[in-house]
């Protein structure tokens, strides 16, 4: 759940900042704010990339080719987030919106075999 959390709030944090820098949206949330500092920045990235490696050993022991496609998608993931550390704040976001979003679709499916099988 943890993962879901921190890939949750990194997606929720691009958007808006897409949404401020674009001029669509003034939205303050207090609870993203913490993330504007840059150390907390960079260790959410980092936190990201750590789970993204923890989710990807556990899948791999599952096997399959569902499982073959999720772990393309984390490696993607954690690809993005790596970029981010190198660019400009405004294309940084834009990986880390696009690594976020991929580790929330993961967790999605995850989420959605679980209830299947249930």
């Amino acid at each position: 759940m943890m993962g879901v959390s921190i890939s949750m709030i990194c997606f929720l944090h691009c958007l808006i900042f897409f949404l401020g820098y674009f001029g669509l949206s003034s939205t303050n949330l207090l609870m993203l704010n913490f993330l504007n500092d840059k150390f907390f920045h960079n260790l959410f990235v980092l936190l990201g990339i750590f789970f993204a490696l923890l989710v990807t050993s556990n899948l791999r022991e599952q096997g399959g080719i569902n499982v073959k496609f999720k772990i393309k998608i984390i490696l993607f993931a954690i690809l993005c987030l790596t970029i981010s550390f190198f660019m400009n704040e405004v294309i940084a976001e834009l990986f880390i919106g696009l690594g976020a979003a991929c580790l929330l679709l993961v967790h999605i499916l995850e989420m959605i075999k679980k209830k299947s099988i249930q």
